[in-house]
């Protein structure tokens, strides 16, 4: 972290995935769990880690204090408290939800209410097809939707278009409908009336 703080041009946006999985804090906390397995297994010594007893999030973020937009992707074991200290050592933290592959590789989801009460920005994002059936952002909003039933779609709708604009710095041209800009038009073929107006069976479709 310190090398890719020193290497990194002002203005550049950092992404890093974050608290997948609970192992990652507890490894921090306690210098246990599957991590030590996992760095055993690379042959890679632990003999001069020390456990520094804080979240991995909070351990990161000195190493993050210049940064501008930072895109925390994941965070499935993020907590209120986690949020709170990135907002205060990063300029414009984005935390960045991938529900399909949280689901594909851990069979849970984080908990969304925590992180908006905490002030989160969200994003949302596909990770890879080595962690994900498909990298289609519309499946990512229906099973949002799907699991979480008290966030308001038209919410989580930005979250996948204006929001990752400004993310990735992208907003002059993206995420929004506004003169000057140039995003592509998705239809979606929904009933703003019913009371889960997205859900599987709805269609979309590109028109720009």
């Amino acid at each position: 972290m310190q090398s890719i703080s020193e290497w990194q041009s002002d203005g550049e946006v950092l992404s890093i995935h974050n608290q997948e999985t609970e192992e990652e804090d507890l490894f921090f906390r306690e210098g246990i769990g599957g991590f030590v397995e996992f760095y055993q297994g690379f042959g890679l010594p632990l003999d001069t880690f020390i456990a520094p007893q804080t979240s991995s999030l909070q351990y990161l973020l000195p190493f993050l204090k210049d940064s501008e937009n930072t895109l925390f992707v994941h965070n499935t074991c993020t907590a209120a408290e986690d949020v709170r200290a990135a907002m205060e050592y990063c300029a414009a933290p984005y935390f960045v939800t991938c529900p399909n592959a949280n689901l594909y590789i851990e069979n849970r989801l984080p908990d969304y209410s925590t992180l908006l009460s905490a002030g989160a920005e969200l994003c949302i994002g596909t990770d890879s097809l080595s962690s994900n059936w498909q990298l289609s952002v519309m499946e990512e909003v229906r099973t949002l939707l799907r699991y979480n039933s008290y966030l308001d779609w038209k919410e989580v709708l930005k979250w996948a278009t204006f929001n990752g604009a400004r993310a990735l710095k992208l907003d002059a041209q993206l995420g929004s409908l506004t003169p000057g800009k140039s995003p592509g038009i998705i239809h979606l073929d929904i009933d703003v009336h019913a009371e889960h107006p997205i859900e599987t069976r709805t269609r979309h479709y590109r028109i720009l």
